[in-house]
């Protein structure tokens, strides 16, 4: 059994949420939980940025590196329903050639480099980054 939040939070509460605070009503995404297993980038729970609201509710956010991180990451799977999604959210982002390099090193770390490999080299010729690609 995965890490499963999401279903402890509930739709209901999580729409609840988002508009007694301001928050889109997609704000909660447990759909990288899988990375709790499989090693999430070093360093990533020193980076956490707490946001407090009111006395009883924390959320800890993902900090730029680590969100582009999973965002590789999740535009590399080529069997995601999600994919062309992550690779906007990368186009905004704007990632400079370091934060790639970075996302490209943690993913190394994984079990399914290997297989996705060949999807982040076209991922990063895609975004303007055919020597980061070369590197893959």
């Amino acid at each position: 059994m995965g890490f499963q939040i999401e279903d402890g939070l509930g739709s209901g509460r999580r729409a609840i949420v988002a508009e007694d605070f301001g928050k889109p009503a997609n704000w909660l995404n447990c759909g990288p939980s899988d990375l709790f297993r499989q090693g999430l980038p070093e360093g990533m729970r020193e980076r956490l940025i707490k946001e407090s609201f009111g006395p009883a509710l924390r959320i800890y956010w993902t900090s730029r590196i680590d969100l582009i991180c999973m965002k590789v990451y999740a535009a590399s799977d080529d069997m995601g329903r999600r994919q062309q999604v992550h690779i906007a959210d990368l186009k905004q982002l704007n990632p400079s050639e370091e934060e790639f390099y970075r996302a490209i090193e943690w993913m190394r770390t994984l079990p399914k480099f290997e297989e996705q490999s060949i999807v982040s080299k076209r991922l990063l010729i895609e975004l303007g980054h055919e020597d980061i690609a070369y590197y893959v």
